[in-house]
């Protein structure tokens, strides 16, 4: 069987991930000779408490870059507060990292507080439905979005919602996410599984798209992931304006052409909780690893934002 060619994007996708847990290594390695003590990172990662879940930083790997949690034991050495593994479709089979999620358990209780808590989760792809105004016209495709889900929850500390480019409106998208909440509530968990469901910007652009937030979060969301793609609003203004709809009951994740460390800044400052990157990683390992560690220390609460960010930045 032929393998198909990976895209120069791939490869370069692929190189950046294996350098960055390269890295990854080179300081859990500096760690075990310093006795527990990292020098000469100056980093200093800011809690973030949200969904029930405790995240060693602001910052989140968006899925796809690292499919399948090479990074997750190492993640908060590499400034990640969690790594999404995935994206899974309804007809894969579910690449679940057990023995990676395991070893960065271990490596999380051997390290108590220093390392924090590494978190994943795994965006579930909306299936094309043949029904566009009821889901359950899409003959089994809730049913396996279901079983997917709860085959997931075992080695998953939040599960993402993304209706990616499957065609799925917003309506479609809370019922579903409705179905995944109930199945979610019969779990046997110590810890309740966070649901997050990704809003694209076109739906939030639209007129009164901030009602699908609400509807989203009655149906069972812990968190909202803002993206800024194609939005011709600022990333900061929108998120400002998602925050002071929905209040401090639901998390906000903002992912979308976030480059830099003031960029990420300025986006935590309007209101967002926790921050992902993903192509911006995608580059020579050195500015990759500054950025991640750079976001990592920013402190955060939303809305209440403790960094050194004013004026200016705070305009991104």
């Amino acid at each position: 069987m032929t393998l198909p060619a990976l895209s120069p994007r791939a490869l370069r996708t692929r190189w950046s991930l294996l350098r960055l847990a390269r890295h990854g290594v080179e300081s859990a390695e500096l760690v075990a000779r310093a006795d527990g003590v990292v020098h000469g990172r100056g980093m200093t990662a800011s809690v973030v408490e949200v969904m029930g879940l405790r995240f060693g930083s602001p910052l989140l790997l968006a899925a796809g870059f690292d499919r399948h949690g090479v990074l997750l034991e190492n993640a908060s050495r590499l400034g990640l507060g969690a790594v999404e593994t995935g994206s899974l479709r309804t007809s894969s089979a579910c690449p679940s990292p057990r023995v990676r999620v395991a070893a960065a358990r271990r490596h999380v209780a051997a390290g108590g507080g220093r390392m924090g808590v590494c978190l994943h989760g795994l965006s579930l792809l909306v299936p094309r439905l043949e029904g566009r105004g009821d889901t359950r016209r899409g003959g089994c495709a809730l049913e396996r979005l279901q079983a997917l889900f709860a085959a997931c929850h075992a080695t998953a500390d939040y599960v993402v919602l993304n209706p990616g480019r499957s065609g799925a409106t917003p309506a479609q998208c809370v019922e579903l996410l409705a179905a995944l909440a109930e199945v979610r509530d019969r779990l046997a968990r110590p810890i309740r599984l966070a649901l997050v469901a990704k809003l694209p910007a076109p739906w939030l652009a639209a007129a009164g798209g901030v009602r699908w937030a609400h509807q989203l979060i009655d149906a069972g969301a812990d968190g909202l992931l803002l993206s800024a793609e194609g939005d011709s609003m600022p990333a900061a203004l929108r998120i400002a304006r998602v925050a002071a709809e929905v209040g401090e009951r639901t998390a906000l994740i903002s992912v979308g052409g976030i480059g830099s460390v003031r960029e990420a800044a300025a986006r935590l400052a309007a209101g967002a909780d926790l921050v992902q990157v993903h192509r911006a990683l995608i580059a020579a390992p050195r500015r990759a690893l500054s950025l991640s560690l750079g976001i990592a220390g920013l402190g955060v609460r939303r809305g209440r934002w403790q960094g050194a960010c004013t004026g200016s930045c705070a305009q991104g």
